[in-house]
């Protein structure tokens, strides 16, 4: 009877001995797995920024090159300084910079870039940070790892990179731009206008002739339509080297310009060289405020 429990005893402790052991494996092969997976999903890290420390971005994404640079704590643009830079804006593309990694390394000494297309790169980024240049390159796009081939250029590895920063990058350069915008209209009280040719008009919004207040009600209704254009290089081809201007509660003027059609206005606010067309609510109020944007003497 010993002997037979001794025997049950062993072969218990077999069992539970084999079970612990293929337990250990299988967990074994789970966190195996894990790491694994973390390592193909692992992006590798190509660069870091510190945001406060970058002073200048170029970047070419869209075939039209733009170029920003800090100057006391604002940004600016290069090419035209009087351009109200959304400092929002370029806050949310210097996030997305602030790390740059790649998805995997696909060449570690490159002697071809050509076969990458970065031998005359396709997209360029480069970052200044504290004096420092650096220049990121962007080559052909690879359907099968969705991205692009990528390298700093002074160096030979070649990445590939997710989208998401030419995506980011790839924008109009009205969009970097703090739009302008106008009083309150509905509060206005005292009106100042000039037509084209000369003819002058000033009356209280509230306390005016049936004329006045035919310009009143229009002008109340005033808003800002569509950006059309930036630049004083370009007020001539707008009709706004010569424009009827509206002078409201003293403070705010705005320069008004007929276009080539004819329910088209176009606006300038202040010192701005931000040009947007008028919206007034409806065509007929349109054609009143042309009437007294083209009036005569």
């Amino acid at each position: 009877m010993k002997k037979q429990t001794i025997i049950l005893l062993i072969a218990a402790l077999l069992c539970l001995l084999l079970f612990g052991t293929y337990f250990a494996l299988v967990i074994h092969d789970a966190v195996s797995d894990e790491k694994e997976d973390e390592t193909k999903n692992a992006q590798l890290l190509v660069m870091r920024f510190v945001s406060s420390d970058i002073s200048c971005l170029d970047f070419d994404m869209s075939d039209k090159p733009i170029s920003l640079y800090r100057h006391n704590g604002r940004w600016m643009l290069s090419e035209n300084e009087h351009l109200p830079v959304s400092e929002s804006k370029v806050r949310e593309l210097i996030s997305k910079i602030e790390i740059i990694t790649a998805l995997r390394v696909v060449n570690e000494n490159c002697e071809d870039f050509g076969e990458y297309g970065l031998e005359s790169p396709k997209h360029t980024l480069k970052v200044t940070e504290d004096g420092h240049t650096h220049e990121f390159c962007f080559g052909e796009y690879n359907e099968y790892y969705d991205g692009y081939y990528f390298c700093v250029k002074g160096t030979n590895k070649i990445y590939i990179v997710s989208g998401d920063y030419v995506e980011a990058f790839d924008i109009e350069l009205e969009e970097l731009l703090e739009n302008d915008s106008l009083p309150d209209m509905s509060q206005i009280s005292h009106v100042d206008f000039t037509s084209r040719h000369g003819y002058s008009i000033s009356f209280d919004t509230k306390k005016c002739s049936d004329d006045e207040k035919k310009l009143a009600d229009v002008i109340l209704s005033l808003s800002i339509g569509r950006f059309i254009d930036y630049g004083g290089d370009n007020f001539d081809s707008y009709f706004l080297l010569d424009p009827a201007t509206l002078i409201l509660d003293g403070k705010d003027t705005l320069k008004l310009a007929p276009g080539e059609e004819e329910d088209i206005i176009y606006l300038l606010i202040n010192d701005s060289e931000m040009i947007y067309t008028v919206d007034c609510g409806s065509a007929e109020n349109i054609g009143i405020l042309l009437e007294f944007i083209n009036k005569s003497k």
